[in-house]
């Protein structure tokens, strides 16, 4: 390693005199504003090539990266006419650092067609911040200043703002109960619908299972299913009973202790037997059982369904013209 160090430190001595020799043509300096740089603070290299400069030439720094010292902006290139056929040029090279220390500052290579002459690497001493002298310490910017927040997000700032806010909140709930207990704000009623009525809401569903044409597309278990899922939803709305959680055998005989006709009770036997054969037996009905099964269901509620009382005997046996009965043809 410390060999490798020795011949880079030969090469960067004896480079620049055997180019100098080769391209006498051209002189290059670069020389520091000052020796000495405050940690933190910028300085500018000025960088000066004399001779037959035209605008095909170019300058730029050996090294590829810069470690300790940074380069924050390269300046403008500037030609001047010496007079008998040479020119000057110029440009500055603002740099920074930020860990003290003694550095050698990359030198600069100038190149124009088949001349090329390397500058010297002058010497940049960086020196610490003092902390008493930091009150007084203007000029330290940072490498990329350009996002810095307008607002000090800092934990107490934070906290402060925390603060703030449930202070506010808890001003503002309140005044709303202040007024909300005067009677002076109302709080918005929440719209509750009302039930549709168990016989509504089977004809309903009974015209919907019709229109789906189950059993006519072969699905006789589904169609017998929804079907007396209806009547049991119908029961347990129009009578009380929990005819959802019942088997047939116990609805039947729920129907009997209520007092229900005779007749009525001998249709939900036979719907309900068909229904249990269908699903558990897996039974083939026929066309005329399942057309008599939906219209049994319709004719139980239909003779089952509240009775409204009317204030004379003439309206309590009107029957209202506007109602189908989706009865199976």
């Amino acid at each position: 390693m410390k060999h490798n160090i020795l011949i880079l430190s030969i090469l960067t001595i004896v480079c620049p005199v055997l180019l100098y020799g080769q391209s006498s043509r051209f002189t290059i300096k670069a020389y520091l504003d000052s020796a000495h740089l405050i940690m933190g603070r910028q300085t500018d290299i000025k960088i000066e090539v004399l001779g037959p400069v035209d605008s095909t030439s170019s300058v730029t720094s050996i090294d590829s990266m810069w470690k300790k010292i940074e380069l924050v902006s390269l300046g403008d290139v500037k030609i001047t006419d010496m007079g008998n056929g040479q020119s000057q040029l110029t440009q500055n090279v603002t740099v920074q650092a930020f860990e003290p220390g003694l550095y050698s500052v990359p030198a600069f290579m100038f190149i124009q067609g088949g001349d090329t002459v390397i500058s010297s690497r002058p010497a940049l001493k960086v020196l610490p911040v003092e902390a008493d002298s930091l009150n007084g310490f203007e000029n330290v910017v940072s490498v990329n200043d350009d996002n810095i927040p307008l607002i000090d997000l800092s934990a107490m700032s934070w906290i402060w703002w925390t603060i703030l806010v449930i202070i506010l909140l808890a001003v503002i709930g309140i005044i709303i109960y202040k007024y909300y207990k005067k009677g002076n704000i109302q709080l918005p009623l929440k719209s509750v619908a009302k039930p549709v009525p168990p016989y509504e809401l089977a004809m309903i569903q009974l015209n919907q299972l019709k229109e789906e044409h189950l059993w006519e597309r072969g699905a006789d278990k589904l169609y017998h299913t929804k079907l007396t899922d209806i009547l049991r939803t119908y029961l347990q709305g129009r009578f009380g009973l929990n005819a959802m959680e019942m088997t047939s055998s116990q609805i039947l005989n729920a129907l009997r202790t209520d007092g229900i006709l005779p007749e009525l009770y001998s249709r939900m036997n036979s719907v309900l037997s068909v229904a249990d054969f269908v699903k558990f037996a897996k039974l083939k009905p026929t066309r005329e059982e399942n057309e008599s099964s939906f219209n049994t269901v319709v004719k139980f509620v239909e003779d089952t369904k509240p009775v409204e009382v009317s204030e004379t005997t003439s309206d309590s046996n009107t029957v209202n013209p506007n109602t189908n009965t989706p009865e199976e043809k």
